[in-house]
């Protein structure tokens, strides 16, 4: 900060005050570097996401429940501890 300003001529301000509305407005997620290596754009990741939930409502309709459990099962049953691990491949 400039040495002709004074802290307390700015006034308090509020730490965070926009912070919700940002995240709102945005929807950006971190991918893992082995995910990032298998799709080399923005396109190629929607593309495929896309493909997976065409699949997955061709398998089990269009309720969205039934997709969030599937996919919650699917997640619990991953956090386990592999059954066998080959060249980077995991089976549970």
């Amino acid at each position: 900060m400039r040495l002709e300003y004074k802290r307390e001529d700015l006034g308090s301000g509020v730490r965070g005050k926009y912070y919700d509305a940002y995240n709102e407005s945005h929807n950006l997620v971190l991918l893992t570097p082995e995910v990032a290596r298998a799709f080399p754009s923005e396109e190629a990741v929607n593309q495929a996401l896309l493909f997976l939930t065409r699949i997955a409502q061709a398998l089990m309709g269009n309720d969205p429940a039934k997709l969030q459990k599937a996919y919650t099962a699917d997640v619990l049953h991953r956090s386990q501890a592999p059954v066998w691990e080959i060249g980077g491949i995991s089976l549970y």
